[in-house]
């Protein structure tokens, strides 16, 4: 399935998934956000061979990649499926890949709702380990604001 099919399909299902009235536009790098509790969550169309759909959520900034941060994020791999987290710069990133082949509404919004309930559920138990800041405070407002 190409971007030019795809994009309409990941639109569709995410205005539906997030009952958004009106059209869901992209970012100016072509991706996609929404908010999920404490976290956020980013779909972009990967144009490649295989193409997909990748989600990603910054689950914390402001964390240098120690000894101590990889062993927690080793051992959360080592027990995620379908999912992994890893350290980037002075992030943690939470990442979901699917492929667009056979993709349908459905398996796009459990992708969506599976990284979602994950990542408002691992940066916060990966703050309290590790530290950092996560994207949204606990009660900030906002919660589930749609920003797409």
């Amino acid at each position: 399935m190409k971007s030019d099919v795809l994009r309409p399909f990941l639109e569709k299902t995410l205005a539906d998934l997030l009952e958004v009235d009106g059209k869901i536009e992209p970012d100016e790098d072509g991706d996609y956000t929404y908010r999920a509790g404490s976290s956020a969550v980013h779909l972009r169309i990967l144009d490649s061979d295989p193409a997909g759909i990748r989600l990603w959520s910054v689950l914390l900034k402001q964390v240098k990649p120690t000894s101590k941060v990889l062993r927690v994020l080793n051992g959360l791999n080592a027990s995620l499926k379908f999912a992994r987290v890893f350290a980037a710069e002075d992030a943690i990133i939470l990442v979901v890949e699917v492929f667009a082949a056979g993709i349908d509404a459905e398996i796009l919004a459990t992708a969506c709702t599976a990284i979602s309930a994950l990542a408002d559920r691992l940066d916060t138990k990966l703050n309290a380990e590790v530290g950092g800041k996560k994207t949204f405070s606990e009660g900030e407002d906002g919660d589930d604001e749609v920003e797409v």
